[in-house]
C-alpha cells in the first residue's frame, strides 16, 4: 500500500553563503565557477527533490548566515521554494548554528509550504496528506544544546512514521523512550551513518566541499521508509566541484620535466576516473624519500606544480593541481571522527578549530570579488605550513592517549 511508504529528501549544511576556500592562489578561470558553485549545488538539490518527486524536503542546520546574506541569496532561496511549491513539495527548515530560527527578514513573507522550527521547543509537525499521510517530524532547532528535549514533545507519538530532526552527533541515549523510525541530522560537511538498536540515522553531509579537507564526492539523501523494512538510504551526487587527495610515488630520481610529465600523466588518469566535475587535487609524495628530495624543496615543487597546471589549462582538461607536498600530514581513520567517545569529540573539535584557522588564514575566495589576489609570499607560506604541522602533533598526541595507547598511524 502506497501509505505504509515514505519518500523524502533529506539535505543539510547548504552554506549558501559560504564559497570556496582554502587555495593558495585563485586560478582566474575558475573564479567565477567557484563562486557559484554554492548555488549551483543547492540547486541540484531541489533539481532532486522535484525529479524524485519527494514527499518533502527537510533541511537541517546553515542553510545560510541569513542576516549577512546579499539578496542574491535570498532570492535564490525564494525562487527555489516556489519552485518547490508548483510540485507541491513542502520544505521543512530545522535552523543551526548559522540560521537560528526567526533569521529570515520579516518583511519578507516566506512561501506557504516553507515551515520553520520554533525556536527553545520542540516543533511537531504533523502530516496527515497525501504522499506523507500520518508522518510526524519532531524538530529541535537550538543548536547549542547537547541533549532536545524530545520527551517533552507535544502529541501522542502515534503516527505511522515518526522523524527526529536536529542539528549535532547521533546520541542514541537521547532518544530513549520515544518511537522513532529515522534521526535526520546536520552539521557536519563529510556525510555520516548510524544505526544503533534498529534506530537509522543519517548526515547527509554538504552538497558541496568547500575547502581541500572536505575531499571526496558530496550530496544529500533520498530517504525511504516503510512499515515493513529498514530505513532506505540513496545518495544524491550534487557537487560541482570536488576536492581529491591524491598520491605520487617514486623509486627513483627524476628530472623537473619527468616529475611534470607524471604529474600530468596522473592528473589525466584521475580525469578519467572523475570525468563528470572539475577536480581541485592535492598531490602527497611518497615513496623513496632520496627520490622525491627535489619535490621537498617548495620552490621547485610549487614550479613543477605550475607548469602542470599551465598545461591542463591549455588541453582544457578540468583539473587543477592545488599542492604538491609531502605526505607528513595526521589523517586518523574516518570512522575515528563519527565515534561517540572523548576521543571523537577531541577529533571533531580539532578538526573544526584548524578548519577555521585555515578559513581566517588562508586568501578567502569571497575577498577576491573584484580584486587581483596574488599568492602569499615565500614567509607566509612556510608559516602556514608550520602551523598545520603543529596542528597534526597535536591532534596525534591526543588520539595516542585518548585511546588508550594505540599507535597513531
Amino acid at each position: 500500500m502506497a501509505e505504509d511508504r515514505l519518500r523524502f529528501l533529506h539535505a543539510a549544511d547548504l552554506h549558501l553563503d559560504q564559497p570556496p576556500y582554502g587555495l593558495n592562489e585563485i586560478p582566474a578561470h575558475w573564479r567565477e565557477f567557484l563562486l557559484e558553485s554554492p548555488l549551483r549545488a543547492a540547486t541540484h538539490v531541489f533539481d532532486a527533490a522535484i525529479r524524485e518527486n519527494a514527499a518533502f524536503l527537510i533541511h537541517v542546520g546553515d542553510l545560510a548566515a541569513i542576516d549577512e546574506s546579499d539578496p542574491r541569496i535570498l532570492a535564490f532561496l525564494e525562487e527555489q521554494w516556489l519552485r518547490l511549491e508548483a510540485e507541491g513539495i513542502s520544505f521543512y527548515w530545522v535552523g543551526g548554528r548559522a540560521d537560528p530560527p526567526g533569521c529570515w527578514p520579516s518583511d519578507m513573507p516566506l512561501p506557504p509550504n516553507v515551515h520553520v522550527a520554533h525556536p527553545r521547543e520542540i516543533t511537531v509537525w504533523a502530516l496527515d496528506a497525501k504522499p506523507a499521510p500520518h508522518t510526524e517530524i519532531l524538530a529541535w532547532s537550538e543548536a547549542a544544546s547537547d541533549s532536545p528535549p524530545w520527551r517533552n514533545a507535544p502529541g501522542k507519538r502515534n503516527a505511522r512514521f515518526t522523524i527526529a530532526a536536529h542539528q549535532g552527533d547521533f546520541q542514541p541515549a537521547h532518544y530513549k523512550g520515544i518511537r522513532l523510525d529515522y534521526v535526520a541530522l546536520g552539521g557536519n560537511h563529510a556525510s555520516a551513518e548510524h544505526n544503533h538498536e534498529g534506530l537509522s540515522a543519517h548526515d547527509p553531509g554538504t552538497p558541496q566541499g568547500r575547502c581541500p579537507d572536505e575531499a571526496g564526492i558530496h550530496g544529500c539523501g533520498l530517504v525511504t521508509l516503510s512499515r515493513d523494512r529498514p530505513p532506505q538510504w540513496s545518495t544524491i551526487t550534487t557537487d560541482v566541484l570536488r576536492w581529491h587527495d591524491g598520491e605520487i610515488s617514486a623509486e627513483e630520481s627524476h628530472t623537473p620535466d619527468q616529475w611534470t610529465a607524471r604529474l600530468l600523466e596522473k592528473c589525466h588518469e584521475l580525469h578519467g576516473l572523475q570525468a563528470d566535475v572539475p577536480v581541485f587535487v592535492r598531490w602527497y609524495l611518497t615513496g623513496d624519500e632520496a627520490a622525491t628530495a627535489p619535490l621537498r624543496e617548495r620552490r621547485v615543487a610549487e614550479e613543477i606544480r605550475m607548469s602542470v597546471n599551465r598545461e591542463l589549462t591549455r588541453e582544457k582538461t578540468p583539473i587543477w593541481c592545488t599542492a604538491l607536498e609531502p605526505d607528513s600530514t595526521y589523517r586518523p581513520p574516518r570512522e575515528w571522527f563519527e565515534e561517540d567517545s572523548i576521543s571523537g569529540e577531541y577529533l571533531r573539535t580539532m578538526r573544526d578549530r584548524r578548519e577555521e584557522l585555515t578559513r581566517l588564514s588562508t586568501v578567502e575566495l569571497a575577498q577576491d570579488l573584484g580584486k587581483n589576489v596574488s599568492r602569499p609570499d615565500e614567509e607566509t607560506l612556510q608559516q602556514l605550513a608550520d602551523s598545520a604541522s603543529d596542528w597534526d602533533d597535536a591532534m596525534r598526541l591526543g588520539v595516542y592517549r585518548l585511546r588508550g595507547g594505540e599507535k597513531p598511524t
